[in-house]
């Protein structure tokens, strides 16, 4: 009875630390798997969407916050727009990324994080995303700061890379963004 107790309590406890970091209402999953149907990176994911609603469900901390999958997810709203009950699945991953870099356990895609810091360094920094500041963040945080150097040169000669950003309006509003959400979440 005390083991069945414990088990509810955390499973409590983190259902509502990720309920209310991603404002989503996990308890209307009914694990119907349209959300897995259609996931972009399911095939390289250890574990499904319907998965990860499942074992926040259930208390399954370690199991969900040293996930792949949390780490892989685009965001790209498929699982959001196929859920029948609206579940917003990419938020979880969200705040299950922000549950597990505060427990300090490493990510299990770490290139993912360093990718994800990169691109929000330079939106912050410059208004919007530009691709050749994102790939040298990207590349020196990952050690292969020569790697794809012919792909890059490639996508420069047609256009694709620019080498210096646009000025786009609203910069100060961007970095005002960051700012509000303070230092603590700054990438």
């Amino acid at each position: 009875m005390a083991v069945a107790r414990h088990s509810a309590d955390a499973a409590g406890i983190l259902a509502r630390r990720v309920d209310g970091l991603a404002e989503t209402a996990l308890r209307e999953c009914f694990q119907c798997r349209k959300c897995s149907a259609g996931c972009t990176v399911a095939a390289a994911a250890d574990i499904l969407p319907h998965e990860v609603v499942q074992a926040v469900q259930m208390g399954q901390s370690e199991r969900v916050l040293g996930s792949h999958f949390i780490w892989l997810c685009v965001g790209c709203q498929t699982c959001f727009s196929r859920c029948p009950n609206q579940v917003d699945i990419p938020a979880l991953t969200d705040a299950l990324r922000a549950l597990a870099l505060a427990s300090g356990a490493a990510p299990a895609e770490p290139a993912a994080l360093a990718f994800h810091r990169s691109f929000l360094a330079v939106v912050r920094r410059k208004g919007r995303a530009h691709e050749l500041s994102m790939i040298r963040r990207y590349k020196q945080a990952t050690g292969g700061l020569l790697d794809d150097f012919r792909l890059g040169l490639a996508l420069w000669r047609r256009g694709k890379i620019r080498l210096r950003a646009s000025k786009p309006r609203g910069r100060k509003e961007v970095r005002a963004l960051f700012d509000r959400k303070g230092k603590s979440e700054r990438p």
